[in-house]
């Protein structure tokens, strides 16, 4: 588990009975002030947050200008990905395999698998927007169009790449 405040670029690490330093998120001038930490407009400012570490990549939220980007620092290449960033509709990393919703981590399992929630309520909401593609899904993933609001929250497990 990994906290960071929004007036520092450091990242920390939670353990039992310490924070230990892990990481930096330099935002440069996107970096808020923290003597102006009364009186200025959040959403000029990056706010990183949800972050989880795997062995090869970070993946975090980074909130800037009323949006949230989902995005991953690759440690083998030193770069960032802000996938789907110029499209304002896809908040998440884009489903390239059945082409269902949007995946966004929230943790991570004890077998290196991200795990993400998708709420009844949104799902039926995408089922509506997507006419199209959700009549292109597969059989398994076609049994959503009979979810309810009141039903229990779908896992979405993701296994990571080499």
């Amino acid at each position: 588990m990994f906290i960071k405040e929004y007036f520092n670029d450091s990242v920390f690490q939670i353990t039992t009975n310490k924070l230990i330093p892990a990481f930096e998120f330099e935002s440069g001038k996107y970096s808020p002030p923290f003597f102006e930490k009364h009186k200025f407009d959040f959403t000029q400012y990056h706010n990183c947050q949800s972050i989880i570490e795997t062995e090869y990549l970070i993946f975090f939220q980074l909130n800037f200008k009323k949006r949230a980007y989902h995005c991953y620092f690759d440690k083998r290449t030193n770069q960032i990905m802000i996938p789907n960033h110029k499209n304002a509709q896809i908040n998440g990393f884009e489903n390239d395999i059945d082409g269902f919703m949007p995946f966004y981590p929230t943790s991570i399992s004890n077998r290196d698998e991200l795990i993400g929630i998708l709420e009844p309520y949104k799902i039926r909401q995408w089922i509506d927007e997507n006419p199209d593609k959700a009549a292109r899904l597969p059989p398994h993933l076609q049994k959503f169009r009979n979810i309810k609001d009141t039903d229990n929250p779908v896992l979405m497990l993701v296994k990571l790449k080499e």
